[in-house]
């Protein structure tokens, strides 16, 4: 992962040959809330990381201001303002996750079985690099005596991913037809899903 060197190029970068991302969206700023809460004219309420661009900032911009949604595997999902060339990490609020969007759309260019079980296979990869973003990021949000607490956590959720993808293919491995490969694939991209959103909403306040 290079998140440091990607939200470099965005903060100091003023103009760009390509745009660093690898998906993005138009959509337009509401208004302002507590807690670290932008509101967009399409009803999501997105849990933002003010550190680019501080609150009262962004509680001077316009209703209807454009704003891109963008993501990058190597940084996760940013909130850019194009304007001034800076972008806000989006912690939670995403009605439908880029990488679900992407697997979707790897699914439907795909049909075989080695392609599906390969979009999958992506799909568990970058949903493991959101939590160990999402890990990351939460002990840096605290003191040393919770850090211990987090870190246990994720230590026991790694051995309980371990063995529930052991499991997994332990049960769809052996069984006839190519459709368990897909099942099992599937089944453990969840797990890292499930994680990654589980540690996002544990930085929301």
């Amino acid at each position: 992962m290079r998140p440091l060197v990607f939200v470099s190029l965005l903060l100091c970068s003023t103009a760009r040959a390509a745009e660093p991302w690898s998906w993005s969206q138009p959509v337009q700023y509401q208004e302002n809330h507590d807690p670290s809460m932008i509101w967009l004219s399409d009803g999501r309420k997105l849990t933002v990381e003010y550190k680019a661009v501080p609150w009262n900032e962004v509680d001077r911009w316009p209703r209807g201001k454009a704003l891109l949604l963008i993501y990058d595997s190597n940084s996760g999902p940013y909130l850019f303002d194009r304007q001034i060339k800076k972008a806000l990490p989006i912690l939670d609020g995403l009605d439908k996750h880029p990488i679900d969007i992407a697997l979707d759309d790897c699914l439907r260019k795909d049909e075989t079985t080695a392609g599906r079980v390969g979009c999958y296979g992506r799909a568990e990869a970058r949903w493991d690099a959101e939590v160990e973003r999402a890990y990351q990021k939460l002990l840096s949000s605290l003191d040393p005596a919770r850090q211990a607490g987090v870190r246990e956590a994720q230590q026991s959720w790694v051995t309980f991913r371990d063995a529930q993808i052991a499991a997994i293919y332990a049960v769809n491995g052996p069984r006839d037809g190519t459709i368990w490969k897909v099942t099992g694939a599937r089944q453990a991209a969840r797990i890292a899903r499930e994680q990654a959103q589980r540690l996002a909403g544990l930085m929301t306040w």
